[in-house]
């Protein structure tokens, strides 16, 4: 150490225990403790002082972040079930709207096609004789008012709710007598039919100098597709917006639906009883029409046998009941792709002259009490035995309200007595 000043031993001392001290606080830091569970030993006390190890507390962020995750795509799949919903929803509003436009194309051909060629006077095509006099107006009913209304009105209706389905309920009840034109066009539909069909050739002349690619009887038939059109399109509006759980809106839609229902039953009821034929009754005098279809029947003096759908063939008639009648109706010619059978009259029984029997394998008898009418039973069943059930409820219901309405004429306090009771 010669030449080499001299080194205080205390202050080299101080030096190494600072060094220690250091190194010591540094050990502390990287040494396990009985609260760091890294090592197998530690663990177990851990577990004994009720403290978790890392695993176990790795295991629980684990958990919370899958529950997240799992909450995150149960609410992602919700959200998207209902944007798809709502997207299928505008579909079929869109296709509202389409088709409205489409459907007001065709009566336009209709109207400024075929009809004014029938009615100008100037036409290079020849009207045929027994089509003059008014007769050509008979082809083609009232479609100018249908066309003008769903032109002018009915179209910037549905356009409104294009954003607002919800409204659709009310402007169909707004609208709702509107739609009794489709009744008389309806009515008018079975002899328009035959005029059509017995000039055949005339309409298709007129067809190709339109360069149509409609005949007339393909566009005279869409007004008769047009409103079961709607009602099929308001199920499928008020359908997708349950799954989008739009509940608010549904009742309104669904009123639509309700309502444009309604309106087609009517109009197709007055297309039946438009061809209805040789019936001499006033129709509008029987009430309101209960039922129609085709029942299967056998009636004469043997149908007053319990056994006789077993020694008969059934004949198969269209039968109307009204709240005052039941028509019985032969069935002339088949449906047709433009036309459909006409009912030619056959017989009938008063509702206030008529009992029921019921009978065996789904059958029922209805016997006329008009003294003149003796010995008129008819046998009847449906096609199914729940259609059957339908037609005997219905008969057996009104027999009932016409037995009640009998005694409150005859017999008001005994009526009122028994009112009183069932209250």
């Amino acid at each position: 150490m010669e030449g080499n000043p001299a080194v205080d031993l205390s202050e080299i001392e101080q030096i190494v225990k600072e060094k220690t001290e250091q190194h010591e606080e540094k050990s502390k830091i990287l040494k396990p403790n009985a609260n760091n569970c890294s090592s197998s030993s530690n663990a177990d006390v851990c577990a004994s002082n009720g403290c978790s190890t890392v695993s176990e507390r790795t295991n629980v962020a684990d958990s919370y972040e899958h529950s997240n995750s799992y909450n995150h795509e149960e609410r992602s799949t919700e959200n998207s079930d209902i944007e798809s919903a709502l997207r299928k929803r505008q579909y079929a509003i869109d296709e509202l709207i389409t088709t409205e436009k489409s459907y007001i194309e065709d009566l336009r051909s209709i109207v400024h096609g075929y009809l004014a060629e029938v009615l100008d006077p100037n036409s290079d095509i020849p009207i045929p004789d027994d089509l003059k006099g008014g007769k050509e107006r008979m082809v083609f009913g009232n479609i100018e008012a249908i066309y003008e209304w769903h032109k002018k009105s009915f179209l910037d209706a549905l356009v409104r709710c294009r954003n607002s389905p919800a409204d659709l309920g009310p402007i169909i009840k707004r609208y709702y007598h509107k739609f009794d034109m489709y009744n008389k066009y309806y009515q008018n539909k079975p002899v328009s039919d035959h005029i059509v069909t017995t000039h055949l050739v005339y309409f298709d002349q007129i067809r190709q100098k339109l360069g149509s690619r409609l005949d007339l009887n393909d566009l005279l038939i869409k007004p008769v597709q047009r409103l079961p059109k709607y009602e099929l399109l308001f199920r499928e509006i008020a359908k997708h917006s349950r799954a989008a759980e739009r509940d608010a809106e549904v009742v309104g839609i669904e009123q639509a639906m309700q309502e444009m229902g309604r309106i087609c039953k009517a109009a197709n009821e007055a297309m039946e009883l438009r061809r209805l034929q040789k019936f001499e009754g006033k129709i509008a005098s029987q009430g309101k029409l209960l039922m129609h279809d085709k029942l299967y029947c056998i009636e004469d003096e043997k149908a007053a046998e319990r056994n006789a759908y077993m020694l008969q063939k059934p004949r198969e008639l269209y039968v109307f009941f009204f709240e005052q009648c039941i028509i019985f109706a032969d069935i002339d010619g088949k449906k047709m792709q433009f036309s459909s059978p006409t009912y030619t009259y056959r017989s009938h029984i008063q509702v206030n002259k008529m009992q029921l029997e019921e009978l065996e394998n789904n059958r029922f008898q209805l016997k006329s009490t008009d003294p003149n009418k003796p010995g008129l039973k008819i046998i009847c069943y449906a096609s199914t035995p729940e259609l059957t059930n339908e037609w005997l409820c219905k008969i057996r219901n009104i027999l009932t309200k016409q037995h009640e309405f009998l005694i409150a004429l005859t017999s008001p306090i005994e009526y009122q007595q028994q009112q009183q009771q069932q209250n």
